[in-house]
């Protein structure tokens, strides 16, 4: 046997044990990540488990950070008219205002909120504009609302409610493409609108609070830019502190899933 030859047999030889080395690994591999399957979703696909869980995700209402029971009795220590089951109905009702207004790229007219919450949809609004984007919110399931925290600050008391809710929440882009969210996949988030009630407002000056924010026509709702008018420059009502010594919606907020803005 020449020199070739036996140089080329040990080549074959090699490869082959090569080969033997790579299959064993490889079913290994595939033994150990099925185990892993089978203990951590109970299917033989890690894959298919994965796409289990995401499933079984979409269909799970996220967890709130409930705190009512102990908050609730300090509130209404310190405001008994306070009505909880009011309050929860408008804060889901505005929600469901609030996304509307951003699909539609219309101003929010609620009439329980400051003037903060139109300058945050408008926002909003004028990004996708600017940007030749629309975003969309479809088939919404509120699930619960529940408070979160309760805050006193000199001038100022504050509300935060959670809301858990579900969605199809996705930006499409000026062709129709989407860029963010999905709309086949469904998401589990959780949303946080804050109530104030402002007492002074020259020391309420947590969160940007100012006159002018909290401000608004009894009317049709309109801010009032202008701190000593008495009349409404877009309806002629009269003016009156509207948000002040009263409860009002100051901000919106999304707090996990498909966050965008």
């Amino acid at each position: 046997m020449d020199d070739a030859v036996e140089a080329l047999i040990i080549i074959l030889i090699i490869i082959l044990v090569l080969a033997a080395i790579g299959l064993g690994i490889y079913f290994k591999v595939k033994n150990f990540t099925k185990n892993v399957a089978r203990n951590m979703f109970g299917t033989d696909s890690l894959v298919q488990g994965i796409k289990q869980q995401q499933d079984i995700m979409a269909e799970t209402p996220k967890s709130l950070s409930a705190m009512t029971p102990v908050y609730l009795p300090m509130i209404n220590k310190d405001f008994p008219d306070f009505n909880y089951d009011e309050f929860k109905r408008k804060a889901e009702s505005l929600l469901l205002e609030y996304f509307s207004a951003i699909e539609t790229l219309t101003p929010i007219t609620n009439m329980n909120i400051t003037n903060n919450v139109r300058l945050q949809v408008n926002s909003i609004i004028n990004k996708l504009r600017n940007n030749n984007q629309k975003e969309f919110y479809k088939n919404v399931v509120l699930h619960s609302t529940e408070i979160s925290r309760y805050v006193k600050s000199p001038g100022i008391c504050k509300i935060i409610l959670q809301t858990a809710l579900e969605d199809f929440n996705y930006i499409v882009d000026g062709t129709g493409r989407i860029i963010f969210g999905s709309s086949t996949q469904k998401e589990q988030t959780i949303y946080e609108t804050e109530l104030v009630y402002v007492q002074d407002i020259k020391l309420a000056k947590d969160g940007g609070l100012t006159r002018e924010s909290v401000l608004n026509c009894p009317n049709c709702g309109a801010p009032i830019t202008n701190p000593s008018a008495k009349y409404c420059e877009f309806c002629g009502t009269g003016i009156v502190q509207k948000n002040l010594l009263v409860w009002s919606f100051n901000s919106i907020k999304e707090v996990s899933g498909l966050v965008t803005h």
